[in-house]
């Protein structure tokens, strides 16, 4: 929920853009899949949506109009807002209910970003364990990993050097960050 819209994403791929009223529903239709994250820029000016289908959508919130489409082809799990609405922090990749843990390899996730001001994507973190559910805290973002070789924790994104572990849970997992 952003402002006065709400928006809800379907198993199908169909998303529902609503006024908080729950009056004027518009479905925002392109993805194929089951839609797995949505975020409002901080302007509600933009809906992000991530899916099964491996694309990003952005969606313009007063008219549904679909505005981009990024193509990842491998599930997206999570996509955010930076606080100025001008990148979006994603995951391609969805295993958060694979059998297996502490994977290593080629189906490892990692973070990146994409700049709407220059039309350009950025691989962030490049591990071979896990790097993923990326969120937005102010100017920095935190994501999940099992790096450490244990837990997933939480850890913070520093441009320019290694990411910085923000938790040390060494018997749960830290799962589904939320800003």
């Amino acid at each position: 929920c952003a402002g006065n819209k709400t928006a809800v994403g379907m198993n199908e791929g169909k998303l529902l853009l609503t006024d908080a009223d729950g009056k004027n529903t518009i479905a925002l239709k392109g993805h194929t899949k089951k839609v797995t994250s949505l975020a409002f820029s901080t302007k509600q000016k933009l809906l992000a949506s991530g899916s099964l289908d491996g694309s990003v959508r952005l969606w313009d919130v007063e008219s549904g109009a679909a505005k981009l489409s990024l193509k990842e082809g491998r599930n997206v799990r999570t996509v955010a807002f930076s606080p100025d609405g001008k990148r979006v922090v994603y995951s391609p990749l969805f295993r958060d209910f694979r059998t297996w843990k502490r994977y290593r390899g080629g189906r490892a996730q990692d973070v990146w970003v994409y700049d709407l001001e220059n039309s350009a994507s950025e691989q962030l973190t490049d591990h071979p364990a896990t790097d993923n559910q990326p969120v937005w805290v102010g100017d920095d973002i935190f994501f999940t990993s099992d790096r450490n070789g244990g837990k997933l924790n939480l850890y913070r994104w520093v441009d320019g050097g290694e990411p910085v572990q923000v938790t040390s849970h060494d018997e749960y997992d830290v799962l589904w960050p939320s800003a």
